[in-house]
């Protein structure tokens, strides 16, 4: 089965080589924004086919998903932990049709369910916060949609990513939540010493990756 399934990835690209692609052009803007900071990973051309192959078969499988901005940021982190191409493109099958919701990128029903969820545990374990975030009159949920959509790859450093993806693996969409908590620990007290507006979104932005170690 294992063999089979190694199988199908290519001939499945191939087999729609000749018909145009509605995601293509999408997919090659937002590659070109992956990871940007990091310019030995956006100038191995290598790894750009590769993501393209992957994230283009992905597409062809599942009709009803396709594909959606945030997951050039998924095959991304896969990419460079899975050499594989083919091995790459089945952790991502995985992660979209069997650890998160079927419809979590699908209208992104579920990203926006989730961020319900985590603006509740938010009024709920960080009073203090929440209330500090409402009178600079800051939206949590234009934050918390970033990280969800990319499941907080675009926000930490490759290390933390990646250890945060071996327990998403594991554990579910829950793992997620429980990071999400844990850089809210580890940023309050200067998130609550921000009292301008530009100010508090850059740090819940950039205070991910410059903080979290």
């Amino acid at each position: 089965e294992k063999v089979t399934n190694k199988m199908i990835q290519k001939p499945l690209l191939e087999s729609y080589s000749d018909m145009p692609d509605p995601y293509q052009e999408q997919i090659d803007l937002d590659l070109k924004r992956t990871f940007s900071d990091d310019e030995e990973f956006t100038n191995d051309l290598a790894q750009m086919d590769k993501m393209m192959s992957i994230l283009l078969s992905y597409s062809k499988r599942n009709t009803s998903i396709g594909y959606c901005q945030g997951m050039n940021y998924l095959a991304g982190i896969v990419s460079r932990v899975v050499e594989d191409e083919e091995e790459a493109f089945w952790v991502l099958v995985n992660l979209f049709e069997g650890i998160l919701p079927i419809d979590y990128f699908c209208l992104m029903t579920e990203i926006l369910v989730d961020q319900k969820i985590l603006i509740q545990i938010l009024q709920k374990k960080k009073v203090k916060l929440f209330k500090h975030l409402q009178n600079i009159g800051l939206d949590f949920a234009i934050i918390s949609f970033q990280w969800l959509v990319c499941l907080l790859t675009a926000n930490l450093s490759r290390e933390i990513s990646e250890s945060i993806w071996d327990f998403l693996l594991l554990e579910g969409s829950v793992a997620i939540f429980r990071a999400i908590l844990a850089i809210l620990n580890l940023l309050e007290n200067e998130l609550l010493m921000q009292d301008d507006f530009n100010d508090l979104y850059q740090m819940l932005e950039n205070g991910p990756l410059e903080k979290v170690k």
